[in-house]
């Protein structure tokens, strides 16, 4: 999967379809196509939740840490590992 911006999308659409003199309807129906698609990627929630998680105790005495039997596991492994989950997940539950 990669991400493209859908609105620039849109509008290069846009731009065929006048400099080509297409019918408008067709257009019109690929650029609801495109908004009806699912968020692949929401950077505005990945940053959400990542400064919910940066602002919270995120090892606190290793209470619910799932790394906290692993001996070679340090909270700033712990706290890597939590970031990259919510980087991985992108922003969508």
């Amino acid at each position: 999967m990669r991400l493209i911006d859908a609105d620039k999308f849109k509008q290069q659409i846009a731009a065929i379809v006048i400099r080509d003199n297409l019918v408008t309807g067709k257009g019109t129906a690929l650029c609801d196509l495109i908004d009806r698609q699912p968020t692949a990627y929401d950077a505005d929630k990945v940053v959400k939740r990542l400064d919910e998680y940066a602002h919270s105790e995120i090892c606190n005495s290793h209470k619910g840490c799932p790394y906290k039997d692993n001996k070679d596991m340090h909270c700033e492994n712990c706290g890597a590992m939590g970031t990259l989950e919510i980087v991985k997940s992108g922003g969508i539950e």
